[in-house]
């Protein structure tokens, strides 16, 4: 399978869990961080497994912690992530993903060497409008007005981006598995470090029974999404720049899109999203966008 399979993956995975994590925090907990540290428990176990089937856990010292430096990241920018929205609309908040692949060109060109040819940047431009327009509910003139979600958004960006350009750093020097397992391992401490902040504790210890007897099903289902959605990223990441994995991850909008608009059809008591017909005629031109950006990176 091709870096751009991989890479398309992701969305898919990462959209299913979306719409799942919905319901979980909308029906079954007050704070989602105990969502994140569930997670990080189940990254170590997977890490220590992988570890345990390797010939060998030697790897120089720098890139063992440049590898659990982007496993607690893992964990690290879903809190932002959260305050910013609990503080403003989903609408204003999608949309802002897309800083993403932006920070990644930049640090893979700074730090890594890594280029796109004009035709590829051209592709990335055309993803970036386009999943900007897909993901905004409705267009507003002051997105980008410095507001506190704002400067929250621009942080999980940052640290998102950060930990992709982490790992893609020492996977391409080290054996794929070993690497992954390390940042699961990571992923765990993290998950650890969040525990240990008294009132994340406090919220978790509180929620974590009933979540587990109320839910099982639904968290296995979700954590299953997020690490194959992680998995195929990583992988995508042995095979091509940072820049061009993010931006094609950006097509996640196109299956929350589709995903919403299914759902308000025939399960509206599930979810309900503006699916007029000006809405989706903008958002189908966005998709065209996307899609023609897509064909300049790959082709």
């Amino acid at each position: 399978m091709s870096w751009f399979v991989w890479a398309l993956l992701n969305p898919i995975f990462f959209n299913a869990s979306n719409y799942i994590e919905k319901f979980l925090i909308d029906k079954r907990i007050k704070n989602p961080v105990t969502l994140t540290i569930l997670g990080g428990i189940l990254y170590f176990i997977i890490g220590v497994i992988i570890l345990m089937f390797q010939k060998s856990l030697i790897i120089p010292i720098p890139q063992l912690i440049t590898l659990i430096i982007a496993g607690v990241l893992l964990q690290f920018y879903l809190v932002p992530l959260y305050k910013a929205l609990a503080i403003d609309d989903a609408s204003r908040i999608t949309p802002l993903f897309q800083f993403v692949p932006i920070f990644s060109l930049i640090m893979g060109y700074f730090f890594l060497g890594q280029k796109l040819s004009p035709q590829q940047l051209l592709g990335f431009l055309a993803i970036l409008i386009g999943g900007f327009i897909v993901g905004s509910e409705k267009f507003e003139k002051g997105i980008f007005k410095p507001r506190k979600s704002l400067w929250y958004m621009i942080l999980v960006c940052f640290m998102y981006a950060t930990l992709v350009i982490l790992f893609q750093y020492v996977v391409i020097q080290q054996n794929f598995w070993l690497s992954f397992g390390y940042k699961s391992v990571g992923a765990g401490i993290g998950s650890l470090l969040l525990f240990l902040y008294p009132p994340f504790r406090k919220d978790f210890l509180a929620e974590v029974k009933p979540l587990l007897q109320s839910s099982f099903h639904a968290l296995l289902i979700n954590q299953a999404c997020i690490i194959f959605g992680e998995f195929a990223e990583s992988l995508a990441l042995t095979m091509a720049s940072a820049a061009l994995v993010t931006i094609v991850e950006g097509t996640q909008s196109i299956f929350a899109l589709l995903t919403g608009v299914i759902l308000s059809l025939w399960f509206s008591h599930l979810i309900k999203e503006d699916i007029s017909k000006s809405t989706l005629l903008v958002k189908s031109a966005a998709i065209v966008i996307i899609i023609g950006g897509v064909f300049f990176i790959y082709f």
